[in-house]
């Protein structure tokens, strides 16, 4: 048992003991799997990461992933949000944190934090009534020619046309007023 215990705290998705019956295996591994792949569709969609926890049958792996999210959620408008800050706050080391957050989610922690900014910020472009400069900051970037190419990449329009595209379907009203 201490065994077991180890091997999943030290990162195991399961631990299994011998003799195992091959098709328990099999079972586990296409399991697996399949949680992964339900991940990685999710991101594709382009959700900012709400239901993500439903996603994940392991609670240590769901309790990785809250903190994980809430951390870069709440520190999102700190442009010195990095993986080194996210290691600090959850004590892990920066291989570790790579390899959790590269085998939970299939991003790099540098990767993620970016990704989350800018489903933010396409967010705040489609219900809000701020500039795209105000935006950019909101969204913890400070650098404005980056923002607009990583925005690009991620969503095949510039930020501009993509708040004009999803604006011209709203009536004014429906906007959530600037609360500056």
């Amino acid at each position: 048992m201490d065994q077991k215990i180890i091997g999943i705290e030290s990162g195991a998705n399961d631990y299994i003991s011998k003799p195992f019956h091959p098709d328990y295996l099999m079972m586990r591994i296409q399991k697996l799997l399949e949680e992964r792949e339900r991940m990685l569709k999710h991101f594709s969609q382009g959700s900012l990461f709400e239901d993500l926890t439903a996603l994940i049958t392991q609670d240590d792996d769901k309790l990785f992933i809250e903190k994980l999210m809430g951390l870069i959620v709440s520190n999102m408008e700190n442009d010195k949000l990095q993986s080194s800050f996210i290691e600090q706050e959850l004590g892990m080391s920066s291989s570790q944190l790579y390899r959790k957050t590269k085998e939970l989610l299939n991003f790099s922690p540098g990767d993620l934090i970016r990704t989350v900014r800018l489903r933010h910020a396409s967010e705040l472009l489609r219900k809000t009534n701020l500039t795209v400069t105000e935006v950019c900051y909101r969204s913890g970037f400070n650098n404005r020619s980056y923002f607009y190419r990583e925005f690009k990449k991620l969503f095949h329009k510039t930020p501009k046309d993509y708040q004009l595209f999803h604006k011209k379907d709203l009536p004014q009203e429906q906007t959530i007023e600037n609360d500056k």
